[in-house]
């Protein structure tokens, strides 16, 4: 196991999950229930579809008459139903479809803490312990916690320390096909957190080539590695996001809700507080989870044995990824 620190790793992130979700009772194999997100109001039901079709009725799977009074399931399809996890779905009865949904979550939960631990292990050369406690409190974070109700938007957190790792190699001269398989199935996996997860691999391949970077040479060929492997894995993917592009032409992009009012005094105003404390304004991030994390981040700028030329492109890379 001393090898394969990332599988401790995962099984802890795991085994931790499933007793806290058990005492808050949102474990279903223990007779919880998750009353956040839309997973009883919506997941249910897409799940329910989606074994009718792939086990029972194929022909289903472009038009469906369950689809409100019937219409196209593209974007059902390309939100909600292509995740590699769901096929885990298709091995329960109906009936246990909340038990196979909670399974779901919780394998993408041990997911993302072993790819975590792999990455620290693999760029940073982490003692165990260390890897292994930021691999727990990146699985488990108040991201997770707060929307494993909507578990699709989890695949993204399970995949992107392994695109950190392939997009730190393209970044150096070693083209990655691994990275043009993982990041075509994150975006079919769901179009709407790989659109964030995109912007974030454009900006970390520019902080790696800048902490890299030796001649224009070699970074015009790097760059040119990334750019192709990045639009090939979207031509990968273009058979999900098209006709999903298409059908949220019809409904969901032909109308707009009104832009918040958000008090940005306001929110830095109370943004300390949420370190300690937790609040229940939507406008505010859940750093509370994160604190230590935080802490040891904010850290990393006043720490003098680190070079200046990366604790500035460190600063500015988080200020890029904050703005968000």
């Amino acid at each position: 196991m001393k090898k394969r620190t990332w599988i401790f790793a995962g099984f802890l992130a795991g085994l931790i999950f499933f007793i806290a979700s058990w005492i808050g009772s949102i474990n279903f194999l223990m007779g919880g229930t998750i009353h956040s997100g839309d997973l009883i109001d919506q997941y249910i039901s897409f799940f329910a579809y989606f074994q009718h079709t792939l086990l029972h009725d194929f022909s289903s799977i472009s038009f469906s008459f369950s689809n409100g009074l019937g219409g196209n399931t593209a974007g059902n399809w390309g939100y909600y139903l292509l995740s590699p996890f769901n096929f885990i779905a298709l091995l329960f009865p109906t009936k246990f479809l909340p038990q196979a949904l909670y399974i779901i979550i919780l394998l993408k939960v041990m997911v993302a803490s072993a790819s975590f631990c792999w990455m620290s292990k693999k760029l940073h050369h982490l003692a165990d312990p260390w890897a292994i406690s930021l691999a727990v409190a990146y699985a488990l974070s108040s991201y997770v916690i707060t929307y494993i109700g909507n578990l699709m938007w989890l695949d993204a957190i399970a995949f992107l320390p392994l695109l950190v790792v392939f997009v730190t190699q393209l970044s150096k001269g070693r083209f990655s096909f691994p990275y043009i398989l993982l990041l075509a199935i994150t975006i079919v996996a769901n179009y709407y957190t790989a659109f964030m997860v995109c912007l974030f691999l454009v900006g970390f391949f520019i902080y790696q080539s800048y902490l890299n970077y030796s001649n224009w040479k070699n970074l015009l060929r790097n760059s040119l590695y990334f750019s192709i492997a990045s639009l090939t894995a979207g031509a990968l993917a273009a058979f999900s996001i098209a006709p999903t592009a298409f059908n949220l032409l019809e409904n969901k992009l032909n109308y707009s809700l009104a832009s918040p009012n958000i008090s940005f005094f306001h929110v830095w105003q109370e943004l300390p507080a949420t370190m300690l404390f937790y609040t229940r304004s939507w406008q505010l991030p859940l750093l509370f989870v994160g604190t230590i994390t935080l802490i040891l981040t904010i850290s990393f700028f006043f720490n003098r044995s680190i070079p200046i030329k990366v604790r500035l492109a460190s600063l500015l890379f988080s200020l890029f990824t904050a703005s968000g």
